[in-house]
């Protein structure tokens, strides 16, 4: 499955910003915590996420990355 879990801090992953050419804006400082997971099989985790912002959503947990680890993603 994934190691988030409800109630984790996540943002963006750096690998998934630059695969979408997402290098301003809003997306890239996106911070928010997992309400829910739900797992659609075939390696697919849904994160529902609620946005610092207030917005909510829904990403693939491979997308994602927990906060606090975002200083160890490979440059």
């Amino acid at each position: 499955m994934t190691d988030l879990k409800p109630g984790d801090r996540v943002c963006f992953s750096r690998a998934f910003l630059r695969n979408t050419g997402q290098f301003t804006g809003r997306t890239p400082f996106a911070v928010g915590s997992v309400e829910a997971l739900e797992d659609l099989g075939h390696d697919l985790v849904i994160a529902f996420i609620r946005w610092d912002d207030g917005v909510e959503g829904r990403v693939n947990v491979h997308n994602l990355i927990r906060a606090d680890r975002k200083h160890l993603e490979p440059v």
